[in-house]
């Protein structure tokens, strides 16, 4: 599998944590994930992507829509994302501080609020 996927809540924070690839290949794959929170979830939500190898426009364009959806919602959004290629594809793009993304589990935590 190229791409896998751990759902978990804490406290009101629910957390999607990809190891693999995001890609033209996975994309599905990462779509459902992501619609799985917004459709079927309620809390603020935190994307881990420490285990994701590579990730290309594709992943971006999935995480921009996230995010709009969830603040339609009214709910926050967070990425987590370890310093590598992922990390430097959101800086060439341009979208760190748009998607919200943080280098550690802290940080990311607190742009979410505390947990409950």
């Amino acid at each position: 599998m190229r791409l896998a996927v751990n759902l978990s809540s804490v406290g009101e924070i629910d957390l999607l944590a990809f190891d693999g690839e995001i890609d033209f290949g996975t994309s599905e794959c990462f779509e459902t994930a992501l619609g799985t929170v917004i459709l079927d979830r309620a809390g603020q939500v935190l994307v881990d992507l420490r285990g994701v190898a590579f990730m290309d426009s594709t992943g971006i364009h999935h995480l921009v829509a996230t995010q709009r959806r969830l603040t339609l919602q009214g709910r926050q959004f967070a990425l987590l994302c370890a310093p590598g290629p992922v990390l430097d594809v959101f800086h060439t793009a341009g979208m760190l501080e748009q998607l919200g993304v943080h280098d550690s589990p802290a940080a990311a935590e607190s742009a979410l609020g505390t947990y409950s």
